[in-house]
């Protein structure tokens, strides 16, 4: 790419004049630099071992120390916003594919999808890297990283027929093949329709034994005393939930699918049918103190032995 070209695109500033006019690579760590690169310079420290490694330009942030009048320093206002840029333009060099997909969309396919020729876009130094050495057919994004859209591929139709639905669980037919018992409740099928799609498109799979890290509505079997039980084998069972904005969904779920069940809703956002707690101990003061079989819970990464009732004092009275 033309340094002039390569300027504009990334909305920087050139501060010197330097020899070079082409830009042949582009690299955020010394390692992934050969000669002829363009250096992101997220670590400003590094920017003596990406020149000897051979770097052309330097792109960075605020100030720095112009130490090598032969190469192009190129100053910008952001550099993950250039990084951006840098993505954008090499998908459509490469004619990559690129998808959007929303929020549980994306969940899923971080859980499902271990595929190497499909790349799950999260940080722009580390895709840049991946689209010149690695080519993956497609490219997945999150919906809300604006600066990536694309025209969407249009993707066949994807018909799943439910066979039985479990609380956790349910069996469904994809294209004449039969799932049975996959951990993921029925109020998922939705955005899992969509990574089918695609999988058909670009012929990759899904990895329905991962569904254990989905993240939501995750359900921890446990007995009397909050230690956790093999899956299905009690009556009790703690459903973890990160994402306020499913509680509703999952909270009228629930009780549809459960009418005969004690449950319990307790959240760290004042919602409307749910008991709202802001500490562990007030968690823990709800829980040891209210029957249930089913306490959906609003958190971040709980770890349920916090939560294990201590061990009463054996006493002669």
């Amino acid at each position: 790419m033309r340094l002039d070209n390569l300027v504009s695109l990334i909305g920087g500033e050139l501060k010197n004049s330097p020899s070079i006019t082409q830009i042949s690579h582009i690299g955020s760590q010394p390692q992934q630099i050969r000669r002829g690169s363009l250096f992101l310079a997220k670590d400003k420290s590094q920017v003596d071992e990406a020149i000897k490694a051979g770097a052309y330009a330097i792109a960075y942030e605020g100030w720095i120390q112009i130490s090598d009048q032969e190469i192009a320093w190129i100053k910008v206002p952001d550099l993950s916003q250039a990084a951006l840029r840098l993505v954008r333009f090499l998908l459509l060099q490469s004619q990559i594919p690129a998808v959007g997909v929303d929020d549980l969309e994306w969940d899923l396919a971080n859980t499902l999808i271990h595929d190497r020729r499909i790349h799950l876009f999260e940080d722009p130094f580390e895709t840049l890297h991946t689209l010149q050495e690695q080519k993956p057919d497609l490219l997945l994004y999150p919906s809300h990283t604006k600066a990536l859209e694309l025209s969407t591929p249009t993707l066949p139709s994807i018909d799943i027929r439910i066979i039985q639905t479990y609380l956790f669980e349910t069996s469904f037919v994809i294209e004449g093949h039969f799932y049975e018992r996959i951990r993921l409740a029925r109020i998922f099928l939705p955005p899992l329709r969509k990574l089918l799609a695609l999988g058909k498109e670009f012929q990759f799979e899904l990895q329905f034994g991962a569904l254990e890290r989905f993240p939501h509505f995750q359900p921890i079997f446990v007995d009397h005393t909050f230690t956790p039980q093999e899956f299905g084998k009690s009556e009790k069972v703690f459903v973890l939930e990160p994402d306020a904005k499913l509680l509703k969904k999952e909270k009228e779920y629930l009780l549809s699918q459960a009418p005969w069940a004690k449950s319990l809703f307790l959240s760290r956002k004042k919602l409307p049918g749910f008991r709202c707690y802001s500490t562990i101990d007030e968690l823990k003061e709800i829980l040891y103190n209210t029957p249930f079989n089913f306490a959906l819970i609003h958190t971040q990464n709980l770890d349920p032995a916090i939560l294990k009732r201590p061990k009463r004092e054996k006493t002669f009275f």
